[in-house]
């Protein structure tokens, strides 16, 4: 059974106006996951001037192409960064570096199961 789940983001494109990005993570694999995207404009009207509100309609067509354009170039972008990730990650042979954020999340996390767990000797 295949499930796919969904992300929905907002984006400011130019001064007032936003775009609605929907994605959906299909998987086709153990290893592999298609992800679609949709474009929208927002649904919420920023404060925008008697002018723009007046022009929108026409501007508005191709700022969501444009969107879209900008859209799909960083997920190609992304896609391309990830296949070489997946191409070294079998090399990799012992636990990631961490970051000082990272060390204090596992610090916490470490000192967390500590806490709670069962006194020896029961």
């Amino acid at each position: 059974m295949r499930v796919s789940s969904s992300a929905i983001a907002h984006a400011r494109t130019d001064g007032p106006f936003y775009i609605c990005l929907l994605h959906q993570f299909v998987p086709l694999a153990h290893d592999r996951t298609l992800l679609r995207a949709w474009v929208y404009p927002a649904p919420f009207d920023g404060r925008h001037s008697w002018f723009t509100r007046w022009t929108r309609p026409i501007t508005q067509p191709l700022r969501t192409r444009i969107a879209a354009r900008v859209v799909r170039r960083i997920f190609h972008q992304d896609i391309a960064v990830c296949e070489r990730l997946q191409q070294v990650a079998p090399q990799v042979d012992r636990s990631p570096r961490l970051g000082a954020l990272e060390e204090r999340i596992a610090w916490f996390e470490e000192s967390y199961r500590q806490l709670i767990a069962p006194p020896e000797g029961r």
